[in-house]
């Protein structure tokens, strides 16, 4: 069964449901005989949800994403194995083991507080800095070569040094 996961991308920090298709599905019956086009259809069923934190609930106007349309072979054939439900204005997939809707708004939210503390603790101690005397902010360019470059004086670390 699909476990979707929330990542955190480390460029961004944008948090992001995830789709993961389980490895025991290589083996599992009902995907035996799975057509190419029904497959891409399931897939992609998955990610669109999740995308849209639909909870597994497609309704039949955005199933044209999935490069399908009611009464598609490859939708009848993921209805004939069990992956999908098929009601009236929708389809459903099991979201069993799928991060639902609410608990990943629930970490979004969880992450921005937690990232907004960061930034005011940050803003704190530059603010502690700035105000104790006697003490400046250091900072350091390290070149290419990783060896620190300040104001055009290079430091070349004693390689007998053993504390480098």
């Amino acid at each position: 069964m699909p476990c979707a996961m929330i990542s955190l991308t480390a460029s961004q920090e944008v948090a992001m449901p995830d789709t993961r298709l389980p490895d025991h599905w290589l083996a599992a019956p009902q995907f035996d005989g799975l057509s190419d086009t029904a497959w891409r259809i399931f897939t992609h069923g998955y990610m669109w949800s999740n995308r849209n934190l639909t909870d597994g609930w497609i309704p039949d106007k955005s199933l044209k994403h999935l490069g399908t349309e009611r009464g598609s072979e490859g939708l009848l054939e993921l209805e004939a194995a069990g992956l999908v439900e098929v009601n009236e204005g929708a389809i459903y997939l099991d979201w069993e083991f799928q991060t639902p809707r609410d608990t990943f708004l629930k970490q979004k939210e969880d992450n921005r507080k937690k990232a907004a503390n960061k930034r005011a603790k940050d803003r704190e101690r530059l603010a502690e800095i700035e105000r104790t005397p006697g003490t400046t902010q250091v900072t350091h360019s390290i070149g290419r070569t990783g060896q620190e470059e300040d104001e055009g004086i290079r430091y070349y670390p004693d390689a007998d040094n053993k504390d480098f």
